[in-house]
């Protein structure tokens, strides 16, 4: 028996907006800003599409790899 992984097509989403941003982001110069970038998305969801989301996969994608993500009460966030 072979096991198959699981993707939430939210995942997806999250993953191609970040896709997104990371790309008009290195046009402009602006490579390393992954504050901005999850912030950035966080808003997008939150905000301008009214989406009842957490922040949790927006971080992670905008830093990429294995983070711990401290979020705090002010909507700021510390990745390490």
């Amino acid at each position: 028996m072979t096991s198959r992984r699981h993707y939430d097509p939210i995942d997806e989403a999250v993953a191609a907006k970040i896709k997104q941003l990371h790309e008009r982001y290195r046009k402009l110069g602006h490579e390393g800003l992954m504050d901005m970038l999850g912030q950035e998305n966080i808003h997008v969801e939150q905000e301008a599409l009214k989406e009842a989301v957490g922040s949790q996969d927006q971080t992670s994608a905008a830093y990429g790899g294995f983070n711990r993500i401290e979020f705090k009460k002010d909507g700021s966030f510390d990745v390490r």
